[in-house]
């Protein structure tokens, strides 16, 4: 399976008109599936400090899954990549003012995606840049200021729906420029906050697949181990921002409870499929293989399907749509597999 191999990261920062402070992520690439694997720097982003601590969280727990490696295409951890970034922030390069030329087009080096302005149009009207928007619209070229339109520019090139390096090129980035702190963000470390665990218990012993209990007491399948710790650590950014320094505890305790988690028991389980549920094609189809291939009972409209070791059976229960399918423990949805599964509260060490 391809992996982006991450190679350099960079982070600058510079003060706007009204002496804000700004960031633009660089980070040296290749695809693994590519040849020849030549790293190129990329600006991903511009934005403040908060936009910044998104995307570098967002971008980090892709390696928890391995779909994010280190040079040489060596594994890396989430918090090797993040605290990689965090060390750029606290002494980023100084970035110089500069003119760009935003404009509509097509093709994949346009400015603005035609495909992507509707969004970035409704990023500039939220943020009172009305004028821009319209002269946009309108098919015009706008003529701007990083310094003077940083909010503008943050909200157009976020790294999500465009990035920034269709106005920052890869020739221009400013490897070699002058470091200074000054512009950087190096808080003091201070105490972790508790980690609040999901109830979750593990299919099987050889399972990488993890049952979670929902708001609503249902028990489902989300999918494996590694996607759990992947979406807590795209959304721990806020925690950081709060409470920096506390990433890499944070983490390593979320991990470590999930790697723990008790195995559920293995009789008296049962899948139920609801069938009111609108399903995609491919939902559909494995719903439909598994009532002709397994045991299933259809009780009041939904599809009860009891649970059995079987790898075969396991892999396919376990890639049914979650919204559709709840597992239930002893007749009874909120029933606890086992008392070990009791939400967890950890103190990171």
């Amino acid at each position: 399976m391809a992996s982006t191999v991450s190679t350099g990261k960079l982070i600058g920062a510079f003060n706007d008109v009204k002496g804000k402070t700004f960031y633009i992520i660089f980070e040296e690439t290749y695809d693994s599936n590519t040849y020849p694997r030549t790293p190129k720097w990329c600006a991903r982003a511009i934005g403040d400090l908060a936009a910044m601590m998104r995307l570098i969280f967002w971008s980090g727990s892709s390696a928890e899954g391995g779909m994010l490696k280190g040079t040489g295409g060596k594994s890396i951890t989430p918090e090797g990549y993040i605290g990689g970034f965090m060390k750029e922030l606290a002494n980023p390069v100084e970035i110089q003012d500069q003119r760009f030329e935003l404009s509509v087009g097509d093709g994949w080096d346009a400015v603005i995606g035609r495909a992507e302005f509707p969004k970035t149009l409704a990023k500039l009207e939220a943020i009172g840049e009305s004028e821009m928007a319209c002269a946009l619209d309108q098919g015009q070229t706008v003529s701007v200021s990083l310094f003077e339109h940083a909010d503008a520019l943050s909200a157009i090139f976020d790294g999500v729906d465009l990035g920034a390096w269709r106005i920052l090129k890869a020739y221009n980035t400013p490897v070699y420029a002058m470091r200074n702190p000054a512009l950087g963000y190096a808080p003091a470390k201070v105490k972790p906050p508790l980690v609040t665990l999901p109830r979750v218990v593990r299919i099987s012993q050889d399972d990488a697949n993890l049952l979670v209990q929902h708001d609503d007491g249902s028990w489902r399948c989300d999918g494996w181990n590694y996607s759990y710790v992947a979406n807590y650590i795209t959304g721990l950014w806020e925690t950081e921002l709060k409470y920096p320094g506390s990433f890499r505890s944070l983490i390593k305790s979320y991990r470590d409870a999930l790697a723990g988690a008790p195995v559920m028991p293995s009789d008296d389980v049962t899948i139920v499929v609801d069938t009111s549920v609108a399903l995609g094609a491919y939902a559909a189809e494995n719903v439909q293989r598994i009532q002709r291939e397994f045991d299933c009972k259809t009780i009041d409209g939904a599809i009860h399907i009891p649970f059995s070791a079987d790898f075969d059976f396991r892999y396919h229960v376990t890639h049914l749509p979650v919204e559709a399918a709840k597992w239930v423990f002893g007749g009874k949805e909120e029933a606890a597999p086992q008392r070990q599964a009791e939400q967890l509260c950890l103190l990171a060490s």
